[in-house]
């Protein structure tokens, strides 16, 4: 049972040993940071363009993998898959790649230093398969009229 209850002593200066002290300067600590984080109303713009200069390498990537990989598909889909793929589609796909990087803290040149030689690798492979099951895919040629003297 308690008898008795004493105030405790106020807490001491910061970087005292005792376990109790002020941390209100830690708050003005962060909003400071926070502040660092903040993007400049006049780094907006240069923001903006940074943003649009990657949407483009990106979309010239996906427009190049399109001219690739289209020849490969069957003569009667290609006009399809053209209008499926098209300039329009591929823009707002690399805009959104664009913003799905940024939200997780990566540029598209660190993506691209990270996981490009992978995308190399994908060419390297991928390209030859899709070829050769075109070719699988395509029927035999007409058989050529032999001649028979007789």
């Amino acid at each position: 049972m308690v008898t008795r209850v004493e105030k405790s002593p106020p807490p001491g200066a910061p970087g005292e040993d005792d376990q109790a002290g002020d941390f209100s300067g830690l708050d003005a600590i962060a909003a400071d940071g926070a502040k660092l984080d903040a993007p400049k109303p006049g780094d907006q713009k240069a923001e903006q363009q940074v943003l649009a200069s990657e949407a483009s390498e990106i979309e010239t990537a996906l427009v190049m993998i399109r001219a690739v990989t289209l020849p490969l598909a069957q003569d009667h889909h290609q006009e399809h898959l053209a209008a499926l793929w098209s300039d329009k589609q591929l823009r707002e796909i690399a805009e959104a790649l664009v913003d799905c990087a940024r939200a997780s803290g990566i540029t598209v040149t660190d993506w691209f230093g990270r996981y490009g030689h992978w995308v190399r690798l994908g060419f390297a492979l991928g390209l030859p398969a899709m070829a050769t099951i075109k070719v699988l895919r395509s029927p035999p040629p007409p058989p050529t009229a032999q001649r028979t003297d007789g």
